[in-house]
């Protein structure tokens, strides 16, 4: 399911399947970003949760801001929530970076539960998220000029699929933390814009002191 190489109709109809054999309470699908970004904040807005993110794909599916905020403010609240454990691994890239090293450094200012690793290579584009080892969200593999789709699926085996890969990924990603955050961004300082280089430099000295 939701095979990165293969045909978009052939994953649309994989979808149609999927929601003729679970009930509508196991899969939900959404056509934007927001919409699904909502949905994940209400599930661990109460509670302890476990929270694994991988944003492999580099691809960004709207340029409408709005909608692209409500995810990042669903990752920043798990980033600093200390009742959510939450492990995210990524791909730097020039339009997101800033808001990982920003993640990185407010989770560890709160010493929250947060974890962080990057991939360099991007052979895989994978793009998902798994909450409580329950529910794993997706969004379908991204073609110019495809519709986006992402789905909320409750099922077992799914899951576990999922959870299998995103321990292999997260083994192979070089993780980050406040002893290795300002190599990262020496590391990656070209993608990140002159009026921020320094202030993020500076607070990664200040979380060693």
């Amino acid at each position: 399911l939701f095979d990165f190489t293969r045909n978009m109709d052939k994953i649309d109809d994989e979808i149609i399947d999927l929601k003729k054999i679970l009930p509508p309470s196991r899969i939900e699908t959404f056509p934007f970003v927001d919409k699904v970004a909502e949905q994940l904040l209400s599930m661990v807005y109460e509670g302890s949760h476990e929270v694994d993110i991988v944003l492999y794909d580099t691809q960004i599916r709207t340029l409408d801001s709005k909608k692209v905020n409500k995810m990042q403010n669903f990752i920043k609240y798990c980033s600093e929530n200390r009742r959510i454990k939450l492990r995210l691994a990524f791909v730097p890239v020039e339009d997101s970076i800033c808001q990982r090293i920003e993640n990185i450094i407010e989770s560890e200012k709160r010493k929250s539960n947060s974890f962080y690793a990057y991939q360099e290579s991007t052979i895989t584009f994978a793009s998902f998220m798994i909450i409580d080892a329950s529910y794993v969200s997706i969004r379908t593999p991204h073609q110019n000029g495809s519709k986006a789709l992402y789905c909320v699926v409750r099922e077992e085996q799914l899951c576990t699929l999922y959870s299998s890969w995103f321990d292999i990924l997260w083994e192979e990603a070089t993780h980050v933390d406040q002893r290795t955050l300002s190599d990262f961004i020496i590391k990656y300082e070209n993608m990140i814009p002159k009026d921020k280089l320094l202030y993020f430099k500076s607070k990664a000295e200040d979380l060693m002191k």
